[in-house]
């Protein structure tokens, strides 16, 4: 229900919380639907305004990274788009759930399946599909591949991580990415 102008607010807000002095800020935005851009341009626009201590609402270290979910691979032989390649690449993401164990992150992330296209590169299952078959959209799991993504190089993460607290820890192939 927020529009870009309420959810900029939002994220000022937890940028203000969050942030250390001298930390470099980074907030990764899905511009492949219509809600994106808007966002991204709110944002821009929350760095150059001034609030009443004189500084930026958004910390003049704060990138703000356009991500298009629908955009070319860095691997266009394996992988038809981005999205695919991260849902592939972030194949590990259950383990990172560890961190901060979050049911509905897990859910997401091991709900959509896959297959090979015509040209026998992973593609994984439609949005709409996911959406369908989980009665939600899977925005965590979306979340969760955004945060690991860093645009111009493959997602690696280690095959497992110490002290793990996911019930999908140690999961094995399945339907989905699970």
């Amino acid at each position: 229900g927020y529009d870009a102008v309420k959810l900029g607010a939002v994220v000022c807000s937890c940028v203000g919380a969050l942030v250390k002095t001298g930390e470099r800020i980074r907030i990764k935005v899905d511009t492949t639907g219509g809600f994106g851009e808007p966002l991204c341009a709110e944002l821009e626009r929350l760095k150059q305004t001034k609030g009443d201590d004189g500084k930026p609402l958004l910390p003049d270290q704060t990138t703000v990274v356009r991500v298009n979910f629908a955009g070319s691979s860095s691997n266009p032989d394996k992988y038809p788009v981005l999205r695919d390649e991260l849902w592939f690449g972030g194949r590990d993401s259950l383990k990172l759930c560890a961190l901060y164990p979050d049911p509905k992150a897990e859910s997401e992330l091991i709900a959509p399946t896959y297959y090979l296209d015509a040209q026998g590169r992973n593609k994984v299952e439609k949005k709409r599909d996911t959406k369908k078959r989980l009665g939600r959209s899977p925005d965590r799991a979306d979340s969760v591949l955004l945060a690991q993504y860093e645009p111009g190089t493959t997602i690696v993460l280690p095959s497992r991580l110490p002290g793990s607290q996911s019930r999908w820890a140690n999961a094995g192939a399945g339907r989905g990415f699970g």
